[in-house]
């Protein structure tokens, strides 16, 4: 983590996990090593932000154990299987097998401890289990500020384990078998007869006040509506399956709204975040309209109303991320609530305009839109500072964020040189979003009864000229990344000029040669697209922001050339992304490394980026955004309107599509061959138009 002058923290990568397992449900979860055991950093068990474990260590006194095999055992569980030998029995004595099965529930822990003694000799074992908790903030782990915590030790009573924190307990629940104090865990004198067994669970809690620490989870959500896809391409199933599996595991429950909203990933990230949830909904919106509504509820009820620039909230601001606990400068003045974001608050508009355009009930959507207007508002008193027509991405604390779009890392923002560009920036994405949430706005007017929406389309007119005017660099063949403080673009070639192309900003005079640039080699891998030009003297490929590749952002990057009839060169980035896919087993990890697949290092295959998140949301959502970009289809549910402009891989080929959403469009059949695309079930009164949505 490096210190920019004038601030005290940055967003820096988390503490690296290991070779060890992660196992969660919501918001609870653990890390552990290979063995199943907590006995370093950043292990533990966490319950509401807080590490209420932070040590939990099985010994077998004189036995010398090996582990044998690890699995998860889905998103909730895992089982690791050990061999002990002691070195005093007869040479060629079958082994003791120990088991350890993990089972995270919502605010527990339950921890299967079994020993199998296969040999013919009765054998004692002397088990122990020693346990410590820190009660360190979620952040201290993450950010590697921990390690010197004081760890409170156990203390035997009764039948239960208690380790005391200032204001927290974590009590291990040993069962009914009796066991023996020692130091900071139990003991246990097994005797296993010959082929015999010996099981004992212990379930951790924590409690503060004697109420228990935990949220209600994912498993009180309704699953994620999947698309329902014929192919023989297995990579492509597999990805599909495993990202909706994924999402549906990061569905949280949300105590202001009562009903479930996403999660950003696991495991440091099992919380609302505005950016990560808005766009997996909007990577979602054409399969389930229902995920959206839920987040953008989640939103509204946090929305901005007051100005405080310790938590930057400003009215109207939506914000960057909710946590239970204060543990960084993020969180100062005891605010559970971070603003620090420039582009969840026009992606909140383009968000609820997407929805009902995918067939959400314009009903659901009316009580959304004074927060739309509020978002709208805020872009144009707080976002845009200068009053030069373009939002300024700014902090307005020294202890916030330094960059506040998605690339929100320290060295992010970069010129032709490689050198750091230090806000305030005009970052090219927001303003595209900005036009895109006018778009949406002007829409959801038409389809409210509000009016024609003339004004609001206008005014995104205008910006689209004004941006155009300010961003496109000729002799780059791109939009540049930002405008630097002077007002001055910034020459450099990145991915997020490609967010103007699915926001619609980009004119259609640049498509191509927008789409030419991102695909030329500087920018493009066999995996996917690079977040910076390898061309760039900052260009790194294993740069958190600055030349790795991100899957969300590929993805969206080819839905937009997709919708500027660029479907044939989208289509390179979603085969990209599946072959990526296939390598993690179907699921995408939040970013990997920016190599090209002839890398003599780090080549050949893609490397997971070491700190990146598995699952994380807007990764788990870029399957289900591929499949709609390869088929071209933008639905206008209010419109009646379907488009359809087909461009898949020939190996993915034949593929029929049956259904989309809930709405209207239930009963759609798209077969795509190599004889082209054939549409069936559609309504009588809608039209079918082939080609994309923007022209």
């Amino acid at each position: 983590m490096q210190d920019v002058e004038g601030s005290t923290w940055q967003q820096a990568e988390p503490v690296r996990h290991q070779a060890g397992l992660t196992v969660f449900r919501g918001s609870t979860f653990v890390l552990c090593d290979a063995a199943g055991e907590l006995v370093a950093e950043p292990d533990g068990l966490f319950v509401a932000d807080r590490r209420v474990l932070s040590r939990l260590v099985v010994g077998l006194d004189g036995w010398q154990v090996d582990v044998l095999r690890t699995r998860g055992d889905g998103e909730s569980g895992a089982e690791v299987l050990r061999r002990a030998v002691d070195p005093a029995e007869p040479p060629g004595t079958a082994p003791l097998l120990v088991s350890t099965h993990l089972e995270v529930g919502p605010g527990e822990l339950a921890v299967r401890l079994v020993l199998r003694n296969g040999s013919r000799l009765q054998r004692t074992v002397r088990l122990s289990l020693l346990a410590a908790a820190d009660f360190a903030d979620i952040f201290a782990v993450k950010e590697g500020r921990a390690a010197g915590l004081t760890h409170h030790e156990a203390e035997l009573v009764g039948r239960r384990l208690l380790i005391r924190g200032s204001g927290t307990t974590t009590v291990l629940d040993l069962g009914n078998d009796p066991v023996d104090a020692v130091p900071s865990g139990f003991l246990d004198e097994v005797v296993l007869r010959p082929r015999s067994t010996y099981e004992r669970t212990i379930v951790v809690t924590a409690h503060v006040e004697g109420d228990q620490l935990g949220d209600e989870v994912s498993a009180h959500a309704r699953p994620l509506r999947r698309p329902r896809v014929s192919t023989r391409h297995e990579a492509l199933r597999a990805a599909l399956r495993t990202g909706a599996d994924d999402l549906d595991a990061l569905r949280v429950h949300d105590e202001e709204t009562g009903g479930s909203t996403v999660a950003a990933g696991a495991p440091w990230f099992m919380t609302l975040f505005g950016r990560d949830a808005l766009l997996t909904a909007l990577m979602c919106a054409v399969w389930d309209q229902r995920v959206g509504l839920d987040v953008l509820r989640s939103l509204a009820a946090r929305q901005g109303r007051t100005v405080d620039p310790l938590s930057e909230e400003e009215p109207g601001r939506i914000l960057h991320e909710t946590r239970m606990t204060t543990g960084t400068s993020l969180f100062e003045g005891d605010r559970g609530t971070y603003f620090g974001s420039t582009d969840s608050t026009p992606l909140f508009v383009v968000l609820l305009g997407e929805l009902v355009r995918c067939g959400l009930d314009p009903l659901l959507a009316a009580p959304l839109v004074p927060a739309a207007d509020a978002c709208l508002d805020w872009l144009d008193t707080y976002g845009d500072i200068d009053g030069d027509g373009l939002v300024e991405s700014v902090r307005r604390s020294d202890h916030g964020l330094l960059n506040q779009g998605w690339k929100d890392s320290w060295n992010a923002i970069v010129d032709a040189d490689g050198d750091v560009v230090e806000p305030p920036v005009r970052l090219v994405e927001v303003q595209a979003y900005w036009y895109a949430a006018l778009r949406a706005r002007a829409e959801l007017a038409r389809t409210l009864g509000e009016g024609d929406g003339a004004e609001l389309d206008a005014r995104a007119s205008d910006l689209q000229r004004r941006i155009d005017e300010r961003f496109w660099l000729a002799r780059l063949g791109s939009y540049a990344l930002a405008l630097g403080p002077d007002g001055a673009a910034l020459p450099t070639s990145s991915s997020n000029a490609g967010h103007m192309l699915w926001t619609g900003c980009a004119l259609p005079q640049r498509a191509h040669r927008l789409g030419a640039t991102l695909l030329g080699r500087p920018m493009r891998t066999h995996w996917g697209l690079r977040t910076l030009s390898a061309d760039n003297p900052a260009y790194d490929p294993l740069g958190y922001h600055t030349g790795s590749v991100w899957p969300h952002d590929t993805a969206l990057v080819a839905w937009g050339l997709s919708r500027y009839g660029l479907g044939r060169l989208g289509r390179e980035l979603c085969a990209g992304l599946v072959r990526s896919a296939d390598h993690f087993d179907g699921s995408l990890p939040e970013l990997m490394a920016g190599f090209e697949v002839s890398d003599a290092i780090g080549g050949e295959e893609p490397v997971r980026f070491p700190t990146a998140c598995s699952p994380q949301a807007w990764a788990a959502a870029s399957p289900l955004l591929v499949l709609r970009t390869v088929l071209g289809i933008e639905p206008d549910i209010p419109g009646r309107r379907l488009l359809i402009d087909p461009h898949l891989p020939d190996d993915w080929l034949p593929l029929t599509l049956h259904g989309l959403s809930d709405g209207p469009l239930r009963r759609l059949v798209v077969r795509v061959g190599h004889d082209g695309p054939l549409v069936d079930g559609v309504p009588e009164d809608f039209e079918v138009v082939r080609g994309p949505r923007f022209r």
